[in-house]
């Protein structure tokens, strides 16, 4: 006699298979992800000798597996002063003391703010003043008389400018919105804005010495979402 051997077929619709599936998703730069919701799909073929191979005899009961993706961006875009940020006094180096009490002029009113700055998305910077003097904002005197104030702002390393140059003494101007752009995602990082009265400007307000200066500057961050 002369044995025979026949292929064994066995119904294994009980039997599941378990996987995990990971995938990436490579973008230019994470930054240039406008937010929302992206779909995507992609269709493996399945049994022996297609992308999903689990051996000759094993056969599925379906040719296809189609997984669906979903994937949310949000942006990151925060600034945050700290109290009593709104409220500023322009003062001399070292106070008013040594004009008071030595007769020494100042040769500059300044302050500085620093605030902590997050993004991960371009802005637009704006700067509204209650008063202006050509391209800077200005504080004002009960009796009228204006000094403009040159403000400046300073953003942490990987801010540019729409030229490519880094954020740094960058001169705000009221008729402007410049756009400014991540080139990597910022977070918590410290950011400045520099007030300062021009010497020239300044001298000037020595002749009206006892009156009060004030002014109002609104800044907004214009979040390009």
């Amino acid at each position: 006699s002369v044995p025979c051997m026949l292929p064994l077929t066995r119904d294994l619709s009980d039997f599941y298979i378990t996987a995990v599936l990971i995938y990436e998703i490579q973008l230019p730069r994470p930054q240039i992800a406008q937010a929302g919701i992206y779909t995507g799909q992609v269709t493996y073929t399945t049994g022996p000798g297609m992308d999903v191979d689990f051996g000759d005899q094993v056969l599925t009961s379906d040719s296809e597996l189609v997984i669906n993706l979903r994937l949310e961006v949000d942006p990151i875009f925060k600034v945050e002063f700290p109290g009593g940020s709104t409220l500023l006094s322009l003062e001399p180096d070292g106070g008013w003391l040594n004009w008071l009490n030595r007769g020494r002029k100042p040769t500059r009113l300044w302050r500085e703010q620093a605030f902590n700055f997050s993004t991960s998305i371009p802005f637009k910077m704006i700067m509204q003043c209650e008063y202006t003097s050509g391209n800077h904002c200005a504080i004002a005197a009960n009796d009228g008389h204006q000094v403009p104030v040159e403000i400046r702002m300073t953003l942490p390393p990987g801010m540019q400018d729409s030229a490519g140059r880094p954020v740094r003494d960058y001169l705000l101007n009221p008729h402007e919105t410049p756009q400014l752009n991540p080139t990597r995602i910022i977070l918590g990082q410290k950011g400045k804005l520099q007030f300062e009265v021009p010497r020239p400007d300044m001298e000037s307000m020595l002749v009206h010495a006892g009156k009060a200066y004030s002014g109002q500057v609104t800044f907004i961050w214009d979040a390009q979402i």
